[in-house]
């Protein structure tokens, strides 16, 4: 399925994927507690089931359950717009978004070298993108 161009929709739920991840990748932070004192003992069905509780008595668990299912309807929602070879190399759009919002909310910091690559990463959509545009214009 091709389509005439890179829509601001797809852009759009794209960049709305990435906040989604973004959004899981929270979550998983603030379980990682519950996980911290969980040790070889859990390994057995009866550990297994109190971490399973432990976690899904988190609200950020289901949140990031949550995250993971509107995650994946944005994604089938993009498949059925343009193709899979374009859509995945934009899904790297999360290689730029995810360090943003980890220094604005998180307090995180990126090295430099991070954001050298994430320079390379926005060449290669730009790129990808203008291919796109080259490849209606043969048609």
């Amino acid at each position: 399925m091709r389509i005439k161009g890179l829509t601001i929709k797809v852009v759009a739920l794209l960049l709305l994927a990435d906040a989604i991840q973004f959004a899981i990748m929270l979550s998983l932070k603030k379980l990682a507690p519950i996980l911290t004192g969980v040790g070889l003992e859990a390994i057995s069905l009866p550990g297994l089931w109190g971490v399973t509780l432990a976690l899904t008595e988190s609200p950020y668990f289901w949140l990031g359950a949550a995250g993971m299912v509107a995650s994946f309807i944005v994604w089938m929602t993009v498949l059925s717009s343009i193709d899979l070879s374009i859509a995945f190399p934009l899904g790297s759009l999360s290689f730029i978004l995810i360090p943003i919002l980890s220094v604005i909310f998180l307090g995180e910091s990126v090295p430099g070298t991070r954001w050298l690559g994430i320079a390379f990463i926005i060449a290669g959509i730009t790129m990808l993108s203008m291919s796109e545009k080259e490849g209606e214009a043969v048609k």
